[in-house]
This record gives C-alpha cells, structure tokens and sequence, in this order.
C-alpha cells in the first residue's frame, strides 16, 4: 500500500514542475516576442536611428527598449489573446510607477496579440482619463501573481501593424524549455 503523504508530495512536485514548464514557456515567449518588435522598431537599418533592448545586461530592466539617442521608451507586453477578446488590458503597476518617476522620457506600451501589434501612449492624462488601478493576474503558473494593474480600456490602443502578432508556442517542443 502506497504511503498517503509520499503520492502527496509526488503530486505536489509533478504539478510545481508542470506550472514551472508553463512559466518558462510563457518567458520563452516573452522574449521571442521582444525580438521581433525590437526587430520591426529597427526596420529602417539606419545606423544612428535605433532602438536597444533596454533587458540586455540583466534580463531585469523595467521599461524593454530605449532609442539610441531621443529620451523614448517602449515596455511590449504580450498577450496571449486577441485584442477584441476583453475590454481592457492590463499593465502592472510598477511600470506606470517608473514612467511618472522618470519623466525625462516619453512612453509607449505596447501589447502584442495574436492578431497584432497594439500601442498606447502613457502620460498623465491618459492615465487619468483612460484607466482604473486594480488587481489583476493569474495564478496559472503554480504561484499567486495577482498584483496591483493599470487596466487600459481597448479602444485608447492603437493598432500599429496587423503583420506583427503574438504567435504561440507549440507545447510539445522539447527544445524550448529545459527544467
């Protein structure tokens, strides 16, 4: 007979595993979709007109990309829906906190969805007339991070181009995601 508390412990380690691989994945995809819109933010090749992305020395930076040489700022949230499918979108607090203390810089966020790549432009009265602060997240990935959001309502994003879109990863590729 199987001790209760061992297939305890084996499922609560089974399912830790499966809401990690769901995690990395989600990273993984992250950062697939930072480097196509880094890629379509530099479509114009010119050598002193570009953009960084602004996570490459750490993997932590709290705003994606930067231009080489204006004060603008781009953070990519991707999405893994299409834009019509909720009502608003969500951005976590933190990142509305960082562009009111830096406001040296211009913002933009944009959200990438399956059916394409949507922008919003942060500023004070945008903030103000256009969302609410409240928590939202999901706890799909084994841990609660549910947070403090900035919710924008859909129709205040604007479609940039249809041509770049979320695409989702195939869950049954092995080389993704290693635990």
């Amino acid at each position: 007979m199987y001790n209760f508390k061992f297939i305890l412990i084996l499922k609560n380690n089974l399912l830790y595993r499966i809401m990690n691989y769901i995690k990395c994945l989600n990273q993984t995809q992250g950062k697939l979709n930072e480097t196509k819109v880094l890629k379509y933010l530099n479509r114009k090749n010119d050598e002193d007109d570009f953009w960084l992305d602004n996570n490459v020395k750490n993997n932590r930076g709290v705003i994606d990309f930067r231009h080489n040489t204006k004060n603008f700022m781009v953070e990519l949230k991707s999405r893994n829906f299409n834009y019509n499918d909720y009502d608003d979108w969500q951005i976590g607090l933190n990142k509305i906190v960082h562009m009111m203390e830096n406001p040296e810089y211009q913002y933009v966020v944009f959200f990438l969805f399956y059916d394409g790549l949507y922008s919003w432009n942060f500023n004070i009265a945008n903030l103000i007339n256009n969302c609410c602060c409240k928590e939202g997240g999901t706890n799909k990935r084994g841990t609660n991070e549910i947070t403090d959001n900035v919710f924008i309502k859909k129709e205040y994003l604007t479609l940039v181009s249809a041509d770049v879109v979320n695409e989702p990863l195939e869950e049954d590729d092995d080389d993704i995601c290693l635990l």
